[in-house]
């Protein structure tokens, strides 16, 4: 809720209202964010994990193996003590993007970004997200959950640049319009998503997911 009420005040609340009402109608959260084809088996990353409350229902719904990313302290010390005995559930004290390095952070609940100056700042750490898969030697992701208030952008940015966009079966993703140049950068990740991923829903600046082309269509002669 407190997502929409800032949505009301952003440059675009027209556009954004309707947006959301299409978003809500449709069946919102529990119809699209947590309905994933997952087994016990399945390797989950919840990039921008807040108060766990996401990581915990995929957890409930299919038992899947998740990696928890939040770098704001109180964040994660809550999600650790809530996950605390849970093997399944692992959660780093750091979080994801295009290069490692240490970031102030405006702290201001599930809106707490890198891009705003106003509130109480933290120091965080930032860590390489092509490093953290080498490292790991993940060479595949059932699902990646993505809502780090802005720092998409540059997180996707860098998946692209390294062709690894096709190690995710499923990235859901919230965009931020008060990133620098969000539109015209969006509509760049789009379109390089669509070489390697389909759409199962959209609604701009909300939530999307993006789908990889499992067995794309040869082309007929």
């Amino acid at each position: 809720m407190k997502f929409f009420r800032r949505l009301k005040k952003s440059l675009f609340p027209s556009e954004q209202k309707k947006t959301i009402r299409r978003w809500r109608k449709d069946g919102g959260d529990e119809k699209f964010r947590y309905t994933y084809n997952l087994t016990p088996d399945s390797i989950v990353m919840d990039v921008g994990g807040f108060e766990g409350e996401w990581a915990e229902k995929i957890f409930k719904r299919y038992g899947s193996q998740i990696h928890v990313f939040e770098p704001v302290a109180s964040f994660y010390k809550m999600i650790e003590k809530n996950t605390e005995g849970n093997d399944s559930i692992t959660v780093y004290d750091f979080g994801l993007g295009g290069t490692g390095r240490k970031e102030k952070i405006s702290v201001d609940e599930n809106a707490s970004s890198i891009y705003k100056s106003d509130g109480a700042h933290e120091e965080i750490t930032i860590t390489d997200i092509i490093g953290w898969l080498n490292q790991h030697q993940v060479t595949k992701v059932d699902l990646i959950k993505i809502n780090i208030e802005g720092g998409e952008f540059e997180l996707l940015e860098k998946l692209i640049e390294n062709n690894a966009l096709s190690l995710f079966r499923n990235i859901q993703v919230q965009f931020h319009r008060f990133a620098p140049n969000a539109d015209a950068r969006m509509s760049a990740i789009h379109q390089l998503l669509r070489k390697t991923h389909r759409t199962t829903y959209s609604y701009p600046y909300i939530w999307e997911n993006w789908e990889r082309i499992e067995s794309p269509q040869k082309n007929h002669k």
